[in-house]
């Protein structure tokens, strides 16, 4: 059963548009004021997971920044499952669009809608119209979100160095093995216990590893026009430190759609975009972070006051153990990318039922 209302919707089919009722083939529309704008993303693919039936959303690192894996109606094929991307008639990656900007995400699921396309619509076709200028007085809109991030559920680790050496040995004694830490090394430890905490550190690394962030989002745009121009400009702030040090993300996106009419039978018009990442290198490190995350126990020492990442102070500890910190701090720098888009147009209608169209 559909809602006969739903039935009237305008849906983006290959170059153009039809009612939902006239369509044969198997086409989902994502209404992006309801469903997207209520959602706290930076990403405009991760704010899909849930909105269509037979789209596969799968965030894999979470890392901040990273865009999500895309499947229509699952695996299509050994190599590249993902579907085409089109952002207003030109293939593109979804996230270079702020998800403010879009007007509307028609999902073509099956050979016959995507058919256009050719073999590149192979695994289905995701199609991004992004909003344009309207006729009537100037419209100036905000849209924003501050909110805090952190850790949402983490086990409990032990963070006493002297109940951890009398853990393992316990551990040691149930498999029959020796017992890699001495009484008289345990007792120096207990005895210490409260002191200096870079000589005698009892590490909690649930607390070290991760943090409380405050990520934030922020579009402002301009809209308006008239017979003969319409135009819609637009700026997207997005900035996401990251729960894990040296991970932080920030994405500037500035879009002006604009669209001269000289005539009745003539509209001239330019969609342009400039994008601009930055990401810290940190996130090149993630997974040998959490590799080596395994060997940190509570007497190594996160990190002392001069700068320096700490290793174990126990005598009898693996001496290879290392701050797991020192992994996402040891590259420096940014990786920052700049990206331009254009896309310029005129539309000839001369005679009814003709219609010319021819992009660059």
């Amino acid at each position: 059963y559909e809602d006969m209302q739903n039935l009237e919707e305008v849906v983006v089919v290959g170059y153009g548009v039809q009612k939902k009722v006239n369509i044969t083939g198997s086409v989902s529309s994502v209404d992006m004021e309801k469903e997207v704008m209520g959602r706290l993303i930076t990403t405009l693919s991760a704010g899909l997971a849930g909105l269509a039936p037979g789209l596969y959303v799968r965030s894999a690192s979470n890392d901040p920044g990273s865009s999500a894996t895309l499947m229509l109606r699952g695996q299509g094929t050994l190599n590249n499952s993902a579907p085409l991307i089109i952002v207003d008639g030109v293939e593109s990656s979804m996230d270079n669009v702020a998800p403010h900007d879009v007007a509307s995400i028609s999902i073509l699921k099956d050979a016959a809608s995507a058919s256009i396309y050719g073999s590149r619509a192979a695994n289905g076709v995701i199609l991004i119209t992004t909003k344009q200028g309207t006729v009537g007085k100037v419209q100036i809109n905000y849209n924003g979100y501050g909110a805090f991030q952190s850790v949402s559920n983490l086990m409990s680790l032990v963070d006493n160095s002297v109940e951890f050496m009398e853990m393992i040995n316990e551990a040691a004694r149930n498999s029959k093995l020796s017992e890699p830490y001495s009484k008289e090394n345990i007792e120096l430890w207990r005895a210490n216990q409260g002191g200096d905490p870079l000589l005698w550190p009892n590490t909690n690394w649930g607390e070290a590893l991760f943090r409380t962030v405050f990520t934030n989002n922020h579009n402002i745009s301009v809209s308006g026009g008239s017979d003969k121009i319409r135009s819609h400009v637009s700026f997207d702030y997005s900035d996401s430190p990251g729960i894990i040090e040296n991970t932080g993300f920030s994405r500037f996106i500035l879009r002006a759609n604009n669209e001269f009419k000289p005539t009745k039978w003539m509209r001239v018009g330019a969609n342009l975009s400039g994008v601009f990442n930055q990401k810290d290198r940190g996130s090149n490190s993630l997974s040998g972070m959490f590799t080596n995350s395994v060997g940190a126990v509570p007497t190594v020492v996160v990190k002392s006051p001069d700068g320096r990442y700490g290793g174990t102070n126990n005598v009898e500890e693996n001496q290879a153990v290392a701050s797991p910190l020192w992994y996402m701090n040891n590259y420096k720098g940014d990786n920052t990318t700049h990206k331009l888009f254009s896309k310029f147009y005129v539309n000839i209608n001369p005679i009814k039922g003709l219609n010319i169209n021819a992009s660059y």
